[in-house]
C-alpha cells in the first residue's frame, strides 16, 4: 500500500482492457467485480483442512443427508436423462427435504440403517476417537454408494412392477455383492485403527491412495467402454457423486464468499505479466480511506431485496491483508454448521428420530456467542489465506458475502465513487487505440465530476529489465483541460 507525502494511501488493481472497455464496461460504470474462489488464481482459495468428529446422532444424520441427496440426484437423472448435466452445485445439502419426504426416503433409510454390515461400518465411524479426514469420509461414502444406488433402483423397480406389466432389471444380486465392498471398508478401517491410530496424516494418505485407485479404475472403465462416458449424468451419479457431495458440504458451513483483489504496489514485472494480461493490461490506482475499523473504500452495495429486486446504498468495504502460509484453517465439519437456517440444522443434524439431542448442539447464549465469534474469525481466515507461493503479490482484498440471498454476478458487481480512482497506469504493451478509449472515458468523467487532478502513467521497463518504472504522461493534463471547454 503506497502512501504519498500528504499521508494518503493507495492500492492497485490490475484489469484487462476487455474487462474495462468490453462487455463489462467496468471503467465507464466505475465497477469492481467480486470473483468467486473458483475464479481466483490459487486452486486452494478458501481451502479448509476439514475433518469429521462427532457422536452417533450427528453421524447418523450425516448419512441421512447423504441418502436424501442421492435420492434427489437419482430422481433428477430419471427425469432429465441427458437433457441437462447434474453438477456438484445441484446437490441440495442445505435441505434435501425441501420438497418433502417420500416413501423412497423412508424405505431407503430402513434398508440402509437396518443392514447389519452397514451398521457395523457406521458404528466404527461414529465410535472412533480420532478425526476422520476428507479423503477418508469420501472413501466411506464410496464404499456404500453402489449399495445405495442399487437399493434406490430396487425400490423404484418394485413400485414400477406394482403398477405396470413386465419386469425390469433386478438389482438384488448386485446389492448383495456390494456388501462385500462394505466389508472390505470395515476391514481396512480396523487395520488402520490398529496400525496408525495416532497418525491422522498417515491414515489420510492411505485413504488418498484408495481414492486414487478408484479414479484409476473409473478411467480404465471409460477407456474400455465398460461405462458410457458420454452419459455424463450416469457417470456423475455412479462415480463422481461422493467427491461432489463432500465438496458440496461446504455450503452447510459458510455462506459463499467473493473477493476483489488489490495490491500494495505495481512495480513487479511478474505481476504485470500474470495479472496485467502479459503487460497489455491496465492498473487502476485507488485512494483508500481509514477509520477505527481499518482501511476501506465506499461501494454501492446491495443491502436488501424487494419486489423490484436489490436495493443499494453506499457503504464501506474494509480491506483485509492476505496471509501467505503453508497451512490452512483446520475445522470440525460438525462444529461449523452455520450456513443453513437454525431450525433446519437442529431438526436434521442435531436431533434424532427419538428427539434425542447431540451434545454438539449449543445450549446457552454464552456458548453460542463464543461459537459465533470463532465462526466468523475462521471464515475470514479461510477467505484471506493463500499458499506461500503467492507471497510476492502483497495482496489486500475485499471480501463480500450475504447470508440472506445467493449473490448473482450482477449483485457482486459494485460501483465506486469516481473520486476514489486516483490514476490509471497503462501496461507496456497497451495499444494506442485502447489508451485513447480509456482517455476519452476518463476525460468525460473528469468533466462531469469537475476534476482536474486525475493522473495517467505509462509503465516502462528499467534498463536492466527487472523492474517496472512509472512515467507520468505529461501531455494528458492538456487533453483533460481541452475536454472541459
Amino acid at each position: 500500500m503506497t502512501t504519498n507525502e500528504g499521508g494518503e494511501h493507495f492500492l492497485y488493481r490490475f484489469r484487462s482492457v476487455d474487462n474495462l472497455l468490453g462487455k463489462r464496461q467496468e471503467l465507464l460504470q466505475q465497477q469492481i467485480y467480486f470473483a468467486s474462489p473458483d475464479q481466483l488464481n490459487d486452486p486452494l482459495e478458501g481451502h479448509i483442512n476439514l475433518y469429521w468428529k462427532g457422536d452417533a446422532i450427528i453421524w447418523r444424520n450425516f448419512f441421512k443427508n447423504y441418502l436424501a441427496c442421492t435420492v434427489d440426484a437419482f430422481a433428477f437423472w430419471a427425469t432429465h436423462k441427458r437433457a441437462r448435466p447434474i453438477t456438484w452445485q445441484d446437490i441440495p445439502v442445505q435441505n434435501p427435504y425441501l420438497s418433502g419426504r417420500s416413501a423412497v426416503h423412508d424405505e431407503l433409510e430402513t434398508l440402509f440403517f437396518g443392514n447389519p454390515t452397514i451398521s457395523v461400518l457406521l458404528d466404527r465411524i461414529a465410535s472412533t476417537e480420532r478425526n476422520i479426514g476428507r479423503n477418508e469420509v469420501t472413501v466411506h461414502l464410496r464404499s456404500v454408494h453402489y449399495f445405495v444406488i442399487m437399493t434406490i433402483f430396487d425400490i423404484v423397480r418394485q413400485v414400477h412392477e406394482r403398477t405396470n406389466q413386465g419386469r425390469i432389471f433386478d438389482p438384488a444380486p448386485g446389492i448383495k455383492a456390494e456388501l462385500l465392498r462394505v466389508q472390505s471398508a470395515i476391514d481396512l478401517f480396523d487395520i488402520l485403527e490398529r496400525t496408525h491410530a495416532h497418525s491422522h496424516g498417515s491414515i489420510e494418505a492411505e485413504y488418498a491412495n484408495v481414492l486414487s485407485k478408484h479414479q484409476e479404475a473409473d478411467l480404465l472403465n471409460y477407456y474400455t467402454e465398460q461405462i458410457d462416458f458420454s452419459d455424463a449424468n450416469r457417470v456423475f451419479i455412479f462415480n463422481d457423486f461422493c467427491f461432489a457431495y463432500v465438496r458440496r458440504l461446504g455450503a452447510l458451513m459458510y455462506p459463499p464468499w467473493y473477493a476483489a483483489c488489490f495490491m500494495e504496489s505495481c512495480d513487479a514485472p511478474s505481476m504485470w505479466a500474470y495479472y496485467g494480461s502479459n503487460h497489455s493490461g491496465i492498473c487502476l490506482k485507488f485512494r483508500t480511506d481509514t477509520d477505527a475499523n481499518g482501511r476501506f473504500i465506499n461501494l454501492n452495495t446491495t443491502t436488501s431485496f424487494d419486489m423490484n429486486g436489490s436495493q443499494r446504498t453506499m457503504r464501506p468495504h474494509y480491506f483485509k491483508p492476505v496471509v501467505y502460509r503453508a497451512d490452512h484453517a483446520t475445522l470440525n465439519f460438525f462444529e461449523t454448521l452455520g450456513a443453513a437456517p437454525t431450525p433446519v440444522l437442529n431438526a436434521q443434524w442435531y436431533t434424532n428420530e427419538k428427539k434425542e439431542v447431540s451434545p454438539l448442539l449449543l445450549r446457552t447464549e454464552e456458548e453460542r456467542k463464543k461459537w459465533r465469534d470463532e465462526y466468523w474469525k475462521q471464515f475470514l481466515v479461510s477467505a484471506t489465506t493463500k499458499t506461500e507461493t503467492w507471497k510476492p503479490e502483497q495482496e489486500q482484498r475485499l471480501v463480500y458475502h450475504s447470508m440472506s440471498a445467493d449473490l448473482t454476478p450482477e449483485d457482486r458487481t459494485l460501483s465506486y465513487d469516481f473520486s476514489s480512482l486516483e490514476a490509471i497506469i497503462f501496461g507496456v504493451r497497451v495499444a494506442a487505440a485502447d489508451k485513447l478509449k480509456v482517455m476519452r472515458v476518463i476525460a468525460e468523467k473528469c468533466r462531469d465530476h469537475n476534476r482536474s487532478d486525475f493522473n495517467f502513467f505509462q509503465a516502462q521497463f528499467t534498463t536492466n529489465q527487472n523492474e517496472i518504472k512509472l512515467s507520468e504522461m505529461e501531455a494528458l493534463p492538456i487533453i483533460l483541460k481541452t475536454s472541459r471547454v
